[in-house]
């Protein structure tokens, strides 16, 4: 979260937003997915330890947000232009290399 946070900070009122809206969007696909583990975890696993989300699925998530964003917004480009747009998120879905709780992403 740490790196996330630095990484808004550092570019502005644009992923500020983006951030906002990731939060957003994936929070009740998070919880969804935290329950199914939750769900089908084996009973040696202590049922209050936070599931752990894989880099590759929090990166799918972040893919499928800025693919909706792309997809449902009328003039996403008007700001920033496409290649700065796609820096920035290169620069954030690369941050996700580690696994993270739901809170944590």
């Amino acid at each position: 979260m740490q790196k996330v946070e630095k990484f808004v900070s550092g570019n502005g009122r644009f992923l500020t937003i983006l951030f906002t809206l990731a939060t957003c969007a994936i929070s009740s696909q998070a919880i969804a997915q935290q329950s199914a583990l939750a769900a089908s975890s084996s009973p040696s696993v202590e049922p209050d330890a936070p599931a752990m989300i894989a880099p590759a699925k929090l990166q799918e998530d972040l893919d499928f947000l800025f693919a909706t964003i792309e997809q449902t917004h009328p003039n996403m480009y008007a700001y920033v232009d496409r290649a700065e747009f796609e820096g920035r998120t290169g620069a954030l879905r690369a941050s996700l290399n580690r696994s993270m709780t739901a809170g944590d992403f």
